[in-house]
């Protein structure tokens, strides 16, 4: 269990009872890499919300007697489709800054605690093969998928033809 001591935090170590100590300059990544999922979940929340939002007014409307049709009339006009993208981008801006904090988290843990990848891997609970696919994600301008089974389409937003607008 971490325990704060001044300038440095302290790290009980379960596997060997040993602690280390990581400076507080090592700890800067983290913090930064928790700022920007706690950004990007806080704009996800706020997209996912004004879609429902204008989703829940259409349903309202429709309950009180405007035509099915209007409704969704209605949410295009409104920008329905653009909330929606909006919304589905905020959750992947979100997954990938999860990803690119477990990335540097099994970094870290390889490089400054010591541990195999394979060790890592098994402290996440993911596959060795999925620690070194992120590891190697580092390099690349993005991330990996964001689950094991899932590819880099599932990730993408789909944009629906001109004859399909909501």
């Amino acid at each position: 269990m971490p325990v704060n001591r001044g300038s440095a935090r302290v790290l009980g170590n379960c596997d060997t009872g040993f602690e280390t100590e990581m400076p507080s300059e090592d700890r800067e990544w983290l913090a930064v890499a928790v700022a920007q999922i706690e950004q990007a979940a806080a704009t996800a929340v706020q997209s996912i919300e004004v879609a429902a939002r204008a989703l829940g007014e259409a349903h309202r409307a429709h309950d009180h007697g405007a035509p099915l049709v209007e409704m969704v009339d209605g949410l295009v006009a409104d920008g329905g489709r653009e909330l929606r993208l909006s919304a589905a981008q905020a959750i992947m801006d979100y997954e990938r800054a999860l990803l690119h904090f477990r990335a540097q988290l099994i970094a870290h843990l390889v490089s400054e605690e010591g541990m195999t990848l394979s060790a890592a891997a098994r402290h996440l609970r993911i596959s060795r093969q999925r620690a070194s696919r992120l590891l190697a994600s580092l390099d690349e301008a993005e991330p990996p998928p964001a689950g094991d089974a899932h590819h880099e389409s599932d990730l993408k937003v789909e944009t629906p033809g001109p004859d399909r607008q909501a």
